[in-house]
């Protein structure tokens, strides 16, 4: 859930995400409940979410479902990946 300070009330990511005009906006957005959250106890994949936020090609929007292999590849070797 994400907190919306606009509208005062508890949204899931999509509908926070569905609910501005622009792609810009959803992904900062997006970005500030990355920042903002807090799971503890478990690993998360939050900071690869974050990584992709900040990605320019995820940014610009036309993706496919190759994105995110080849984002991994460029990003970093396999070997320093660290899921959160």
């Amino acid at each position: 859930m994400f907190f919306c300070e606009e509208c005062g009330r508890r949204l899931g990511v999509s509908d926070a995400l569905a609910s501005l005009p622009t792609r810009d906006e959803a992904l900062a957005r997006m970005q500030l409940a990355l920042r903002n959250c807090t799971i503890e106890g478990v690993s998360t994949s939050i900071g690869i979410h974050a990584e992709i936020m900040r990605d320019d090609a995820f940014r610009a929007g036309g993706v496919s479902t190759a994105f995110l292999p080849a984002f991994l590849a460029r990003a970093r070797p396999a070997s320093s990946r660290k899921v959160d």
